[in-house]
C-alpha cells in the first residue's frame, strides 16, 4: 500500500513537520477506512486551500481540514493523542483542535452537504467558494 505523501512531495509548507502532520491526517484516514473514498470525504480547507488554488497569499499558521464523514471525524477525535501526540487538544461538537510543533491543526465536521473538492498535485482541496466563513 502506498502512503499519502502529497504535503511533503509538494512542500506545501516550509516547515517539514507541518507537512508531515498533513500527510498523517490523510494517510491515517486511508488506512483506517479502506472502503471509503477519502478524496470525496475529506479535504484541506481555509487559507491553505485558498493559497493552493491561487486565491490568497500570505503565511499560514494553521492547517484546517474538513470532513463530511462522522466515522472519520470520530476516529480522529477519539485517537488524536495516539495519532499525533499533540501538545494540546480540544474537542468541540464539530471541531477538533490541537497544537503540535508550535502550529495549530483543526479538523472540522460538516455533514450538511457533500464536500466540493478540487484535486491538485495529489492534494484534496476544498473549492474556495464552498469554504465556510468561520474557517481561517
Amino acid at each position: 500500500m502506498s502512503r499519502y505523501t502529497a504535503f511533503t512531495d509538494n512542500t506545501v509548507f516550509l516547515n517539514k513537520s507541518f507537512n508531515l502532520i498533513g500527510n498523517i491526517f490523510f494517510d491515517t484516514a486511508v488506512v483506517e477506512f479502506p472502503t471509503k473514498t477519502i478524496s470525496s470525504l475529506m479535504c484541506v480547507t481555509g487559507k491553505t486551500s485558498r493559497i493552493a488554488q491561487d486565491e490568497a497569499t500570505g503565511d499560514v499558521q494553521n492547517l484546517a481540514i474538513i470532513t463530511s464523514d462522522d466515522d472519520i471525524f470520530n476516529h480522529f477525535s477519539k485517537n488524536v493523542k495516539s495519532i499525533f501526540n499533540p501538545d494540546t487538544a480540544v474537542k468541540l461538537k464539530d471541531t477538533l483542535q490541537f497544537t503540535k510543533f508550535g502550529f495549530n491543526f483543526e479538523l472540522h465536521r460538516d455533514t450538511s452537504a457533500a464536500l466540493t473538492i478540487v484535486t491538485q498535485d495529489g492534494l484534496y482541496l476544498h473549492q474556495t467558494s464552498k469554504i465556510p466563513a468561520h474557517i481561517l
